[in-house]
């Protein structure tokens, strides 16, 4: 195991990029045209709205001028509900294609052949 401070350890948030890359990465062949106008960010934890009670995974905004969408991945909700790789990578990838759907106004089937609602 790699000391804190050296360049080979890869921290919980860069293991989590990575996930997130190859849950985008396995849209990119079929939707690369969508995907220059999206952001993927990146965030610890949500917002918390005061009286829902509910914890979000994943969240979606569009620009104000509607060219771009961007799409957040909260870590820390993600890690507790998924705990390994595996179940990470299926995770996000829904989440990304839920998001991206709900962003574009398609269902999440027409971007990923493989989505399986509540899988």
């Amino acid at each position: 195991m790699a000391p804190a401070g050296s360049p080979t350890r890869v921290t919980r948030t860069g293991r989590f990029a990575r996930v997130v890359v190859d849950a985008v990465d396995r849209l990119e062949p079929n939707w690369s045209r969508y995907l220059t106008a999206v952001d993927i960010n990146i965030v610890d934890t949500p917002p918390l709205l005061a009286g829902t009670g509910n914890i979000p995974l994943a969240g979606h905004q569009r620009s104000l001028d509607g060219r771009t969408v961007t799409v957040v991945i909260y870590r820390r909700p993600v890690e507790l509900r998924a705990r390994d790789y595996v179940a990470r990578l299926d995770l996000v990838r829904d989440l990304v294609v839920e998001e991206l759907a709900l962003a574009l106004d398609l269902e999440p089937g027409d971007l990923d052949p493989g989505y399986v609602p509540g899988d």
